[in-house]
């Protein structure tokens, strides 16, 4: 009986061995050297005790922290944590240290495995707890001392082929940490239930097989990732890895996924309008079967682009926040099918083992085709927020449509029903946004800017933006001479990823305030607008 997320792959290691699993670059992997590698690890993880019941006191061991690109190394970790029952969490690599160390202490991360390229960042990570370095890429790291070790340390070792006989399909299998509205990340519990319906359903309805060439363009940290790893590698096909050197570079990457016979990409539509406006996108991709994208809405003119030069290819359109991993989706079959009249394309239909119901702010249902919030309930919503109850009871509900004990989870996100049973989005209910293909809290962004000495007042208002979904504009008051828009910049580079960071700083004396003393964002928002006309 399947119910594990390894459970997709392992028929694939055993029936597949010597098939190619992972193309990065030049380089080349079977199925058997990812198994072995996967293995090692396990055996590693269970020496050390690191395994879902290994204290007597605790059924969770603590997770481990990665700081990787997505790369073979990174992977057979993750596979070899799933085995020992280890909740792995991948770590935002564009993150500046200090960032990343709220995420380890809340999550209580001790082990840390990363990338030579993030040496820097995780040496400096130690002081947040970190008391193992495990390099993956590196015979040997720069410093080696009692707290610092390479993978062939565990790589060169016997494994045993013993893996964790425990696990639930509702045990955690890892940890996404993504912004918070207090100026703290939060970190989104996945099960293997929640993993399991999202693999299972694009195994399902995109019918991959071993022949199919699945591109990777999502980070380890951004749930995208998972389809590419884990559906490639359930259905025997092969994941493309673009070189190091190319991966910023659009002609080189396209390049690559043309060499390579790329089927099958899934990431966010700025990634494909930076195909379009600085690539050559425009000359086709002749192997590519499916185009997925998710993550914000799609820009309709750079759509029509996209249809006219993959006029061969399906586009579909994926929905789902962090925490419900997979709730709708919705295919487009050519340039034809963008109709004229739309504002955006549908979010369309919910996937199996899924409920998804429209609802007013007394979480009553709506009337048909009006906007409500979305709620949604099924395999894919997530467990809770780690270490925090109190985001997770905001988030995790009651079914106001049941009566008997069953969870709904509260998106913020708006929506209404078409007739056909479709669903459009229409935008965040809150100040969650989304920017350069990332989801953004307003007020993460808003409590690093306060924090910097000599601010007094601060309000960041978004303004869609053609290219990017939303450009972010920080107005700042400040009485202090010394505060600039250079030295705002800089200081923000320690505090937050380069895609938090405001598009501009505008100094005033003061802010407009509403009757009740509130800042006027919508005062300032209109302001923004009309300066852009």
């Amino acid at each position: 009986m399947k119910y594990l997320i390894q459970h997709f792959i392992d028929q694939t290691f055993s029936t597949r061995p010597n098939s190619e699993a992972i193309r990065q670059g030049k380089q080349s992997f079977s199925y058997r050297e990812i198994d072995q590698e996967a293995q090692a690890y396990c055996s590693y993880f269970r020496e050390q005790n690191y395994c879902k019941g290994s204290n007597s006191a605790q059924t969770l061991a603590k997770p481990v922290g990665i700081l990787s690109r997505v790369r073979k190394e990174a992977i057979t970790l993750m596979i070899g944590a799933l085995r020992a029952g280890v909740v792995y969490v991948p770590l935002n690599t564009l993150a500046p240290a200090k960032w990343l160390g709220s995420v380890i202490e809340r999550a209580g991360i001790e082990v840390l495995f990363y990338d030579s390229e993030f040496e820097a960042t995780a040496l400096a990570l130690r002081e947040f707890g970190i008391k193992r370095l495990v390099c993956l890429d590196k015979e040997a790291p720069s410093e080696v001392d009692g707290q610092t070790m390479s993978s062939q340390e565990i790589l060169s070792k016997p494994a045993c082929g013993a893996s964790c006989q425990n696990l639930l399909a509702d045990d955690i299998a890892y940890i996404l940490y993504t912004s918070g509205s207090t100026g703290s990340p939060k970190g989104i519990m996945i099960t293997h239930r929640n993993a399991f319906t999202f693999i299972d359903w694009m195994q399902r309805e995109f019918k991959l097989t071993e022949r199919d060439r699945v591109f990777n363009r999502a980070p380890l940290q951004f749930d995208l990732s998972v389809f590419d790893i884990f559906s490639t590698f359930a259905a025997g096909a092969t994941l493309l890895i673009a070189p190091l050197g190319s991966s910023k570079e659009p002609t080189a990457v396209l390049n690559f996924m043309r060499e390579e016979r790329a089927s099958i990409i899934y990431t966010v539509p700025s990634t494909y309008i930076g195909w379009l406006s600085k690539g050559d996108l425009e000359k086709g991709l002749p192997d590519l079967r499916l185009l997925l994208y998710a993550g914000e809405p799609f820009p309709l003119p750079y759509l029509r682009k996209l249809a006219q030069a993959l006029p061969h290819t399906q586009i579909s359109n994926i929905y789902g926040p962090t925490e419900t991993n997979i709730v709708t989706y919705y295919h487009l079959y050519g340039p034809q099918d963008i109709h004229p009249d739309w504002d955006s394309v549908p979010i369309g239909k919910v996937v199996h083992d899924t409920e998804a119901y429209i609802v007013d702010e007394d979480l009553k249902p709506v009337a048909p085709g009006q906007i409500g919030e979305i709620l949604i309930r099924g395999g894919t919503v997530f467990a809770g927020y780690f270490n925090d109850p109190e985001r997770t009871r905001e988030r995790l509900i009651q079914s106001p449509f049941h009566n008997y004990p069953t969870l709904c989870c509260r998106t913020g996100d708006l929506g209404r029903f078409l007739e056909d049973g479709n669903i459009v989005y229409h935008g965040r209910a809150d100040s969650m946004v989304k920017t350069r293909g990332y989801r953004v809290e307003i007020g993460e962004v808003e409590a690093a800017i306060s924090s910097i000495d000599g601010v007094d007042e601060i309000a960041v208002i978004a303004i869609p933006h053609e290219k990017y979904s939303n450009t972010l504009h920080a107005f700042v008051v400040s009485n202090q001479s010394k505060i600039s828009q250079e030295l705002l910049e800089e200081e923000l580079r320690e505090k937050l990823p380069s895609y938090m960071l405001p598009a501009e700083y505008i100094l005033r004396g003061e802010l407009p305030k509403t009757s009740t003393g509130k800042i006027d964002r919508v005062g300032l928002s209109q302001e923004l607008s009309a300066r852009k006309k």
